[in-house]
């Protein structure tokens, strides 16, 4: 019985039911079902003893361009070359359930930016300059805002407010409740690739590709202070009362309040496109800063004393274009996959 094709085909079934794990090509005759059982179990014990420390998943049948992860619901957004936007339920650490898809609202318009603000509502920024309030449980458009600055390459949300950053090197500070615009920021000299808001939704932080980084207040919509780089800005990342941003080849950590340049990042051969700073995930005790660029390589280091803690390769040698993390998890997008590696794995932090 223990060799009979049908008992195993059966486990196999059960397996894939519960692990949600997917069906591989099998050999002939019983003993396929059998490798593959064991397959199957031996990746759920690897995973549950912290061996194993990434998945990956191909989510897009072009490639992907941006990534936003919701913690609390355990929900990823990604948007393609494809037109279309896809929520994933991650809730399965091995095969993530498509729980939606929205089209492009014009069949040219492809979609550069997508954020998921609450528990019902995605924002996602457009190339013909439109920023759509999407229903994520009616699949429905709620609001639409036509930006007149040209593509929107970014946003950052904190409460009430949405921070967009647009080709026609403007950024706009938006009522995410009326969804309007409360001001236009237009003293940059280039496009804005990046952008930020600290915690509590009082000051903003700009990076162009003039090479500059400006802070702004959000009741009065001016600039308060500025720092050059010594490269175009492609993105930033704030937490703690610290801004990390990436230019050129490198990775800068900065004073949120002063500008004051900290502590510089490097490992990168090439273009730095994302950068994520993550304050003490689990299990480790200390901040981190985690870096993605156009040679495939994802770093992590650590923040305190700018050593490198780890060196992440995606399979496929590609740009890793858009990354985002929580305490427990990092996710990054490659081509047309999307990566996920875990904090508690014990070989994530080991140098």
């Amino acid at each position: 019985l223990a060799l009979s094709p049908e008992i195993w085909e059966v486990k196999h079934k059960e397996l894939r039911e519960n692990t949600g794990l997917p069906l591989v090509k099998r050999s002939s005759g019983g003993d396929g079902w059998r490798r593959q059982c064991y397959w199957m179990e031996t990746l759920v014990k690897n995973w549950a003893r912290g061996q194993l420390s990434h998945t990956r998943m191909r989510v897009h049948q072009k490639k992907v361009l941006c990534v936003s992860y919701d913690p609390q619901r355990n929900f990823a957004a990604t948007s393609s070359a494809d037109a279309s936007i896809k929520v994933w339920d991650m809730s399965n650490l091995f095969l993530w359930r498509l729980v939606k898809t929205l089209p492009s609202p014009s069949r040219q318009a492809l979609c550069w930016s997508v954020l998921l603000h609450g528990r019902r509502l995605l924002v996602a920024g457009y190339s013909d300059g439109t920023a759509t309030l999407w229903n994520l449980e009616k699949g429905t458009v709620e609001r639409q805002l036509l930006t007149k600055a040209g593509t929107v390459y970014c946003m950052r949300s904190s409460g009430s407010l949405l921070v967009i950053g647009c080709r026609d090197k403007t950024a706009l500070i938006v009522d995410m409740r009326k969804f309007e615009v409360l001001h236009r920021l237009t003293e940059h000299g280039g496009e804005v690739y990046a952008v930020e808001i600290d915690d509590q939704a009082t000051t903003v932080y700009t990076g162009s590709r003039d090479a500059i980084v400006r802070q702004w207040s959000v009741h009065a919509g001016y600039c308060t202070r500025m720092v050059h780089f010594p490269h175009p800005i492609m993105g930033l990342s704030f937490g703690k009362g610290l801004l990390s941003v990436a230019a050129g080849e490198y990775a800068y950590l900065i004073d949120a309040s002063s500008l004051s340049k900290i502590r510089t990042f490097s490992g990168h051969i090439r273009r730095v496109e994302a950068v994520v700073l993550c304050c003490r995930p689990h299990p480790s005790n200390r901040d981190i800063v985690m870096t993605s660029a156009k040679d495939g390589l994802v770093i992590i280091h650590d923040a305190s004393t700018g050593q490198r803690i780890k060196e992440l390769f995606t399979r496929r040698q590609g740009k890793v274009v858009s990354m985002a993390a929580t305490r427990s998890r990092l996710l990054a997008v490659c081509g047309r996959s999307l990566y996920q590696w875990r904090f508690d794995a014990p070989s994530m932090f080991s140098c």
